[in-house]
């Protein structure tokens, strides 16, 4: 045969030609060397966005914060997981223990924090604890929270410091101009070095109606950074703005909310009549037809449905209902699936969310559990100690000094020796109590953690333990007790052993 050799083609796994120089930088293969870029049938209706982290926030928060808001108000699934979320995130405090060899000044702090909690709050509505929560669902529903601390005199305060909590629709998203050299962004004032000098704020809620009373409505008043406290979870380098946590549910939620209301309607309405029955135009003109139901806006009359009943008809009419498919069981499956993806876009556990825990075992509760917590310690050390509970501690410690109600000769000098705390959210309940405390103990034991850590993971303070536990095996020596809960008196197992030897190891 004659004639030049037939070519060989190569293909993909797809089918598609490979060209010789397909990856190579610049080549037009290189576009297409992953599937995820791919123009093609495929992947053309995919519209793709190259935004910068606060264009796609703020482009549109106004309706993402909305719908939010609705959601939690009017949808049980996500008004009940907003509730469970918030009280692992928060639960009754994330309290503080201040970290000094000195004990009596250490027991001084802690004591007069103790009452100033009780009167921090500027609106004087709940504790500090309380503002948390409310700062935790501002986070939660809205994506951010702010709050202001305010030097508060002549109120009888154990310390001169309350905080504002503030909600973050009077921070402007859309304000942004130059003011003074300096520039205004999403309502943040930004210095020539990019810190934050200044937030710009509504003296009046946006969202109130009663702000057409006020002559400061649509007004915004410039507050210093060092004010102010914005508290956000950041998804991106150089996000200014946070974004509502629901947002990748909202519109899955919403459907799903008409699904099952649909479905509640139609099986409602289904059961609402037995049947109908008519008569001759002679009889249609002494008896009175169906249940009286008033008129429409037509003067039409209203025939009402009752459960169970029948209903007549005129005569000659006839009714027509349509009859669509029963839902059936692949309708609860179908529910249970959008659930469980909600549950995952709202930081939840399909069980927390639904309270439904028909399908789980000691593992895989436990397992989800685990999950959770892991997220829970994220948020709450990364974003709300480090935003809201620490910088709260410091100020107030600050002016506990500066107005004499603590005596640190060296705070000035010693700053930060003397604000070094360690932060205590809420203990986890444990799946399995007796397990879980034999976990705790083998690994004290072994060494693997001390009791103090353990202490601390519950929820608890090393030293106040240990006095606690001092003073009551001092009153039960007093009493004569002989206590189950004594190792010094009973062995594990609750048989008396005496631990009082003789120094040549004899027993007394």
């Amino acid at each position: 045969m004659s004639g030049n050799p037939p070519k060989v083609a190569l293909v993909d796994p797809y089918g598609r030609p490979l060209r010789a120089s397909a990856g190579a930088a610049g080549s037009p293969a290189a576009s297409q060397a992953f599937e995820a870029a791919s123009t093609s049938r495929r992947m053309s209706n995919w519209g793709t966005s190259t935004a910068g982290p606060n264009d796609t926030v703020v482009s549109g928060l106004s309706n993402v914060r909305a719908r939010s808001r609705e959601l939690v108000r009017n949808n049980p699934w996500i008004d009940g997981g907003v509730d469970t979320f918030i009280a692992y995130l928060v639960g009754t405090s994330i309290s503080p223990r201040w970290k000094m060899e000195d004990k009596t000044l250490k027991d001084d702090i802690q004591g007069l924090w103790a009452e100033s909690v009780l009167e921090m709050d500027y609106d004087g509505v709940s504790d500090f604890y309380g503002q948390q929560e409310v700062a935790s669902r501002g986070l939660l529903e809205a994506g951010e929270c702010l709050y202001r601390k305010r030097i508060v005199r002549d109120e009888g305060l154990q310390v001169p410091f309350q905080i504002q909590v503030i909600e973050a629709d009077l921070l402007d998203h859309m304000h942004t101009e130059v003011y003074k050299g300096n520039e205004i962004r999403f309502g943040i004032e930004f210095d020539s070095r990019q810190k934050r000098a200044a937030y710009w704020l509504y003296r009046e809620h946006p969202g109130e109606s009663y702000g057409w009373l006020s002559s400061f409505a649509g007004d915004k008043v410039r507050i210093p950074a060092s004010e102010i406290g914005h508290v956000y979870r950041r998804l991106r380098a150089g996000q200014a703005r946070g974004i509502p946590w629901l947002k990748s549910v909202i519109t899955r939620a919403f459907e799903l909310d008409k699904c099952e209301d649909a479905e509640l309607v139609r099986r409602t309405v289904a059961g609402l009549f037995a049947g109908f029955f008519s008569r001759s135009v002679e009889e249609a003109s002494t008896i009175p037809f169906g249940q009286d139901g008033g008129y429409d806006a037509s003067s039409n009359r209203i025939v009402t449905l009752e459960p169970g009943g029948m209903s007549e008809l005129p005569p000659g009419a006839s009714v027509t209902f349509p009859n669509p498919p029963d839902a059936g069981q692949g309708f609860f499956d179908l529910t249970k699936h959008h659930l469980r993806a909600i549950a995952t876009g709202s930081k939840n556990t399909y069980e927390k969310l639904t309270g439904d825990l028909s399908g789980v075992n000691f593992s895989s509760i436990r397992a989800g559990q685990n999950d959770f917590l892991q997220l829970i310690r994220q948020i709450q050390f990364h974003t709300l100690i480090f935003q809201l509970c620490r910088p709260v501690a410091t100020a107030w410690e600050d002016l506990a000094v500066a107005s004499g109600r603590l005596k640190i000769r060296d705070y000035a000098e010693n700053k930060r020796a003397y604000q070094q705390i360690d932060w205590v959210p809420d203990a986890a309940k444990y799946v399995n109590p007796l397990q879980d405390v034999q976990a705790d103990i083998l690994e004290v034991r072994s060494g693997f953690k001390s009791r103090t850590q353990k202490i601390a993971e519950r929820g608890g303070d090393i030293e106040k333990v240990d006095a606690e536990i001092e003073e009551e095996n001092r009153r039960a020596d007093e009493k004569g007790f002989i206590l189950d809960t004594d190792p010094r008196r009973t062995a594990g197992g609750g048989s008396f052993q005496d631990t009082e030897q003789k120094p040549n190891g004899g027993s007394n």
